[in-house]
């Protein structure tokens, strides 16, 4: 993120909304978002609340600074970075469909 600033948005992945940071940061047209721990962990709590080993969607976990997400039997990490002073998760950026909310 180097010298941009970033700033508070609302973020959504499908129907979940969480409040996430970016600096208009994209790929592949989607939004690169960073989230606090606060919000990592209720993305947990929403993975697993929808989690089923059938279709390949396992579980999802935050251990030692560092969040996991199981899809399709590969593992998701997603550590802590230092931005502007503040520890942020850069979950799902450079692969899942994040969009701002308005």
């Amino acid at each position: 993120m180097g010298d941009e600033e970033i700033e508070f948005r609302a973020i959504r992945h499908r129907r979940d909304i969480c409040e996430g940071f970016t600096a208009d940061d994209h790929w592949n047209g989607w939004e690169c978002p960073y989230f606090t721990r606060s919000e990592g962990l209720k993305l947990v709590e929403a993975w697993n609340a929808v989690s089923d080993e059938a279709s390949g969607r396992g579980p999802a976990r935050h251990d030692n600074d560092r969040f996991e997400f199981t899809l399709g039997g590969e593992v998701d990490t997603f550590g802590a970075e230092s931005i502007e002073g503040v520890r942020l998760y850069p979950i799902g950026a450079y692969g899942w469909c994040w969009e701002e909310c308005e």
